[in-house]
């Protein structure tokens, strides 16, 4: 399907993803298809090596899916979009008024405790 990635800076992406594909697993595929773009969603080249190995900060980073109504709903990281039920309702949601669906999306570094 048709969806827009939106980084936390404003740059808007236009890309084709698999709902079937968890957010981490979307990443990782748009990372290996278009580096040079995907790369303005990461906070430093850590955070790259991180999600590529299959960590990520949870806390820290997003993938929030806007709604028709403004506000954003949190996907899990690491579950299949269309196993996400709020995600599956509003991409419907927002796909029957003929619109693209969006996601904020931005992913930092895991910072070890010291």
């Amino acid at each position: 399907m048709k969806a827009t990635l939106e980084t936390v800076t404003g740059v808007t992406i236009n890309r084709d993803i698999d709902t079937a594909d968890s957010p981490m697993g979307i990443i990782r595929k748009f990372y290996e298809e278009d580096a040079t773009a995907a790369t303005q969603i990461f906070s430093n080249q850590k955070a790259i090596d991180q999600l590529m190995d299959g960590h990520i900060d949870e806390a820290k980073s997003a993938f929030e899916l806007l709604s028709i109504e403004g506000d954003s709903i949190k996907a899990d990281w690491k579950t299949a979009l269309c196993n996400q039920p709020a995600i599956k309702e509003e991409m419907a949601h927002i796909e029957s008024e003929g619109q693209v669906p969006a996601f904020v999306v931005s992913v930092s570094s895991i910072v070890a405790a010291k």
